[in-house]
């Protein structure tokens, strides 16, 4: 159980340390009002970039589909041509980027390079359709959820087989331990993120409004813990509590919150957690899915595993602004080399050059 009187000694090493300006005015001047779906730094590529360069200037064609709307729209500013197949794009959760070609079901798989689809316990009906397609063209599934014992392990690994699968966290990727397999840590655009004022002395979190019965998820999600806490401080459920029209108002009530409690027991990445940390929201977070490779203990944030722990910490951030601050300024640090959107991209362009050129070399007549 974490002490008040160790929080503070952890308080004044974090005070000797701010001394350098690690990350003093780290904060960007944007427009967070704007729904622009292009306000995002491009990736770039240029001539002397060799066979990254190439294929970028030719663009691979890219058949996909609407999923999970947060996650799709990072992936919709690749520099790829993208076709979708029909499915709903939620817009209160993301605005629709331009450039998308909107197909149906009556395609010729030969006008594609590559397709990437989604996985998960909600289902994977379109991978179920798109998988007959394994021989004419590579295929990239994104794994969205873990295994909840070996059984699923073994249902998912025969479900996909050889097809290549990305995963958004190291232990996510070693618990289903599919046979072709990459880990691409989030990526998010600083610009699109801005610093929070601290101004609303808050505690947020941001889940489905589900019940700790609801079938896998109300367990993965943590609703049980999350309960607790607000049985003993406030923490605004953002999707039960409050919900918004869309991603700027969400974006506006972040930017003056302070706090952000992540209960998730098996989530592989939360993006909502690394959303607010690129803002500067100090995360009170379990530690399942290898939060301690960015998080330190009370430097840029904290590690929990019980109710009690994480009530107590909450309270004396929402109760110390001067010090809140000074961990979400590091939180943010961190957030901005870890979750860099270049680097995101670089991984991602660089698994498809990977898997396209293994398909192609085990598809040569």
């Amino acid at each position: 159980m974490i002490e008040l009187r160790k929080l503070w000694t952890v308080i004044a090493g974090i005070l000797i340390r701010s001394s350098r300006g690690c990350c003093a005015g780290r904060s960007l001047s944007i427009n967070v009002n704007s729904e622009s779906p292009t306000a995002y730094i491009p990736y770039e590529t240029h001539d002397d970039q060799g066979e990254f360069g190439q294929r970028s200037r030719t663009r691979w064609r890219v058949l996909g589909h609407p999923w999970h709307t947060a996650h799709n729209y990072e992936l919709l500013k690749l520099p790829v041509s993208w076709f979708y197949l029909p499915g709903d794009w939620h817009r209160h959760f993301r605005p629709l980027p331009g450039g998308v070609e909107w197909l149906d079901w009556d395609f010729d798989a030969n006008d594609f390079d590559l397709i990437i689809t989604h996985i998960s316990h909600e289902g994977h009906s379109y991978f179920d359709r798109l998988v007959a397609l394994k021989d004419k063209l590579p295929i990239i599934a994104i794994m969205h959820g873990v295994p909840d014992g070996p059984t699923m392990v073994s249902q998912f690994q025969d479900l996909v087989q050889d097809v290549h699968v990305v995963c958004n966290s190291y232990e996510q990727e070693r618990m289903w331990n599919f046979a072709y397999s990459t880990t691409i840590i989030h990526g998010f655009d600083a610009a699109e993120w801005p610093a929070t004022d601290y101004s609303a002395r808050r505690a947020v979190t941001s889940l489905p409004g589900i019940d700790e019965d609801y079938p896998h998820f109300g367990r993965n999600y943590g609703i049980h813990l999350l309960k607790q806490v607000r049985e003993r401080v406030p923490v605004t459920w953002i999707r039960r509590d409050i919900r918004f029209k869309n991603w700027t108002d969400y974006r506006n009530y972040l930017a003056q919150s302070c706090v952000y409690f992540n209960p998730t027991l098996a989530s592989p990445m939360p993006r909502a957690r690394g959303e607010a940390m690129m803002m500067g929201l100090v995360p009170v977070t379990t530690n399942n899915m290898g939060e301690w490779r960015f998080i330190e203990q009370g430097v840029n944030g904290f590690l929990v595993d019980n109710a009690e722990d994480a009530s107590r910490i909450i309270a004396w951030l929402l109760d110390h602004p001067l010090e809140c601050k000074l961990i979400g300024s590091r939180a943010r640090f961190t957030a901005l080399r870890r979750f860099d959107w270049q680097r995101w991209a670089e991984d991602w362009l660089r698994c498809i050059e990977e898997v396209t050129r293994r398909w192609r070399a085990s598809h040569a007549k």
